[in-house]
């Protein structure tokens, strides 16, 4: 755990990233955590997975398939998409000037890393 930690943690950074988030793919169980914010309530995340469990139950329910939840305002975007075979990743950005489309590729860029080198 130490290792996605340490991962994780570096992804952000890199990106800067406000929040990333990995969750089990099948459960949408937290795996780990990563926040540049220190007054994180502690049920926040499970709030997220209860909202995406239920939109992906919605998404079934009419025959289709889950790939990707973006939210964008003005004081933040919010990716959810799959990352691993077994795991989805959450990613939040504050920052206005960082186009979603470079957020979504770093995601991309990162999950042959994760993947291969982390096993998960």
């Amino acid at each position: 755990m130490s290792l996605i930690e340490r991962h994780l943690s570096r992804f952000r950074v890199l990106t800067d990233a406000a929040e990333v988030v990995l969750f089990e793919r099948a459960t949408f169980l937290v795996v780990c955590s990563m926040t540049s914010d220190k007054g994180v309530p502690p049920n926040k995340y499970m709030t997220v997975s209860q909202a995406v469990k239920t939109y992906r139950n919605k998404c079934a329910a009419v025959q289709s398939t889950f790939q990707r939840i973006e939210i964008r305002n003005k004081n933040y975007s919010l990716f959810v998409e799959p990352f691993t075979k077994s795991t989805c990743i959450l990613v939040i950005t504050s920052d206005p000037e960082i186009e979603p489309a470079v957020t979504r590729a770093n995601i991309k860029s990162a999950q042959a890393h994760f993947q291969d080198k982390l096993l998960i």
